[in-house]
């Protein structure tokens, strides 16, 4: 499999050196068309490190040195007889190997994300290619031109930069998501089987009335930054108590809830992008008025938009009735069981 150097690069712009070059460089000169594909794989190096803070550099260019990259069917699309530069159009081509395709594709599965790798290069304007099979290619625009003592080629890339790096991030992010969403699918499977039997003997003492809710949120903040949902899962593990209601029928009492873990999803720009099913808190709920103990997952990974939600769907493991949780317009905080 090729490998592909890394050359430094700033802004896109890439430099390479040779050891004698004329003055008149045409679209498939070879150090020109190294330094396009060092640019576009360093850039989406840099991205996916700033959507995975926690993946180190190291794992991501292993990952990355797993895709081979070529530029095919180079054609010049502009010259200018007064200017040693030239501009250059191409297939820029990505051939993914087969163990990276099927760690993809069982992430995907496992996120509840129905496609597969050549629909999601697709949504990032590449297409099949016929250079070699699992291969795909975007067209990308691009400009060369030698220095004046012609010891150097600069190249910049001026369209198709973000759907290569795009496509190039969704890859490298999915294929590398795959054991850290078999770890989570594990713990959800345990989470489910556990269930604490329910004693009728056992009776909830109702919440103190100067019980007050635990904290109050900005409400716009908790409509519009789904974030500040985790920070207070995170922020309130533990006993709470919420006003709440049973089958639509507003309780007296505050009820107990009890949030026992937090999951928090694994990348946010695939959650935002792809919606894949990821977890939030474990809940145990005691009503005021019954002896009913209840434990509910939280998730989503439904087609709404998740940044403008107010509320998050819960379901029971028993029975799935829908459990809502939400804040209202004076900061305090609700569950209601359907």
């Amino acid at each position: 499999m090729k490998t592909v150097k890394l050359l430094p690069i700033v802004l896109a712009l890439g430099v390479t050196l040779s050891a004698c070059q004329t003055k008149k460089i045409d679209c498939s000169n070879k150090e020109g068309l190294s330094a396009v594909i060092a640019a576009l794989t360093k850039d989406a190096e840099q991205e996916i490190k700033s959507t995975n803070p926690t993946v180190t550099l190291s794992a991501i260019r292993a990952a990355i040195n797993n895709l081979a990259f070529s530029i095919k069917e180079v054609r010049t699309s502009k010259q200018d007889p007064n200017s040693t530069k030239v501009f250059c159009e191409a297939a820029f081509v990505v051939n993914v190997p087969v163990n990276v395709i099927e760690d993809a594709e069982e992430a995907m599965k496992k996120a509840g994300y129905d496609s597969n790798v050549e629909l999601a290069l697709e949504e990032n304007g590449f297409e099949i290619s016929s250079a070699a099979a699992n291969s795909y290619q975007a067209t990308i625009s691009y400009n060369l031109q030698p220095t004046d003592d012609g010891k150097s080629t600069l190249s910049r890339i001026d369209e198709g930069k973000t759907q290569v790096v795009n496509a190039i991030h969704d890859l490298i992010v999915w294929s590398m998501a795959k054991n850290e969403l078999a770890k989570q699918s594990d713990k959800i499977t345990q989470d489910v089987i556990v269930i604490p039997e329910v004693k009728p003997e056992v009776k909830i003492e109702t919440a103190p009335a100067e019980i007050e809710p635990v904290q109050t949120i900005d409400t716009a903040q908790t409509f519009n930054n789904e974030p500040v949902f985790e920070e207070f899962f995170q922020a309130n593990t533990g006993e709470n108590y919420f006003n709440c209601a049973y089958k639509g029928k507003t309780a007296s009492k505050k009820c107990l809830v009890t949030i026992t873990e937090v999951n928090a999803s694994i990348d946010s720009r695939i959650r935002e992008r792809y919606e894949p099913h990821y977890t939030f808190p474990k809940m145990v709920i005691k009503w005021p008025d019954g002896d009913v103990s209840r434990y509910v997952s939280l998730s989503d990974n439904s087609n709404d938009e998740i940044l403008n939600l107010a509320n998050r769907n819960a379901y029971q493991v028993r029975d799935n009735n829908p459990i809502d949780l939400f804040i209202d317009s004076q900061g305090e905080e609700h569950v209601h069981l359907w």
